[in-house]
């Protein structure tokens, strides 16, 4: 027994010390590529987020004048990306490559330092884009108490890498601050993936794609489940009495209401969903690659304290919120619910009373408030334009010629 723990202990320091010469050697032996993008969302996970948007305004823009290498793990879903991007799978010898070969380094969460071993070299830009916006739960040091030490850490060297960090309000520059230890340059334009809510065009298409894809009704009214996480991976708070919810909907709005459950990414594969969508009339939707797709297709969101709330008021749709654990949610909030415009209830009976009493109009200028004095929000639909503008202002080539 113990030879065999001998022998993975030298093992996985065997392939950190491989790892780490193949860093070098690249860092080394190669140039950084003008124009080369490497693009990676959730560690490679899915094809999806601010990358996602960016790197398609690039093919859709400036084909000619970037080389797409997007990281991708083995079993994630790559059937919708354009074939003239480069697809690297993860964990592999190529990631090493491209991350040190590329210009433009793109991401939406931190750098997988622990094994790639990468260290920004000259010529090469960090963009670290973030994986939200206005938010309500507290983030990164802010919520210092409840992360590991070695996340700590990683927040610190993560942010004295990154060269540009992107803003859709005064608020979350402020926030880049202070939660992320980051005093670098901040784009205050925008995110990429929020640009569709700007395109009444695109998101009907992709309202249509959605109900395509589950076989939807044209004339259905769509509500999304879309809770956060819980750090106890328990499912009690995110049961729900769908038949009267429903109930409630359909009257509302005298149409027949299908619901997507979409649970939080991060803790999919430690809860069993299928409890959560015992109705016929319920579509279990966590796998679906794309939030922004679901929330142009949805025309309710129900969530908790998901930063998906103010995506759905930014694309103008009703939120409400369904609350269970108000009392003993700890992870910590920058507004309480009370200073929100979203409806919020902690028991069924109380939630059907909020969707019976909805008033639009209230909710809407309560929104647009919120947006201007609140967040002082500064989106308007060119958030991947700026973007590449300052990547052209930063590029290899005007950075030699200056």
């Amino acid at each position: 027994m113990k030879n065999i723990e001998l022998f993975k202990f030298y093992l996985k320091h065997i392939k950190s010390w491989g790892i780490a010469f193949l860093s070098w050697f690249f860092r080394h032996f190669t140039t950084v590529k003008e124009g080369r993008v490497y693009f990676e969302a959730n560690g490679g996970g899915k094809y999806n987020c601010n990358p996602k948007y960016l790197s398609e305004y690039i093919l859709e823009h400036n084909p000619n004048d970037y080389e797409i290498i997007w990281i991708l793990t083995y079993v994630a879903d790559s059937s919708e990306i354009d074939k003239r991007v480069k697809i690297v799978h993860t964990p592999s010898w190529k990631v090493i490559y491209y991350l040190n070969t590329s210009e433009f380094v793109i991401t939406n969460y931190r750098m997988g330092y622990h094994w790639t071993k990468w260290r920004k070299r000259e010529y090469q830009k960090y963009i670290m884009t973030w994986h939200g916006d206005m938010i309500i739960k507290k983030i990164e040091l802010d919520a210092a108490n409840t992360l590991p030490s070695k996340y700590i850490e990683s927040i610190k060297k993560d942010s004295r890498a990154t060269d540009l960090m992107l803003s859709d309000s005064k608020w979350f520059t402020g926030l880049t601050k202070r939660a992320f230890n980051y005093y670098g340059e901040v784009l205050e334009h925008g995110i990429p993936r929020n640009d569709i809510f700007f395109s009444k065009e695109k998101m009907e298409t992709l309202k249509k794609k959605v109900f395509g894809y589950y076989g939807i009704e044209e004339n259905v009214k769509l509500i999304l489940y879309a809770p956060t996480f819980r750090d106890d991976y328990g499912i009690n708070q995110y049961i729900m009495d769908w038949d009267e919810i429903l109930r409630s909907f359909e009257k509302r709005f005298n149409s027949k209401c299908v619901v997507l459950v979409r649970i939080h990414p991060g803790i999919k594969d430690k809860i069993d969903a299928s409890v959560l969508v015992k109705n016929n009339n319920v579509i279990d939707a966590t796998d679906y690659n794309d939030m922004q797709e679901l929330i142009c297709a949805l025309d309710v969101l129900i969530t908790d304290y998901s930063s998906t709330m103010f995506e759905a008021a930014l694309a103008k749709k009703p939120c409400f919120l369904f609350v269970k654990d108000a009392k003993t949610y700890n992870r910590g909030m920058y507004f309480s619910l009370d200073q929100l415009p979203f409806p919020y209830a902690c028991d069924i009976p109380s939630f059907i009373q909020i969707i019976d009493s909805f008033d639009l109009e209230k909710y809407q200028k309560s929104v647009k408030y919120m947006f201007s004095e609140t967040f002082h929000y500064v989106q308007d639909g060119n958030a991947s334009k700026n973007l590449v503008e300052w990547m052209e202002a930063h590029s290899i080539n005007n950075k030699v010629n200056n």
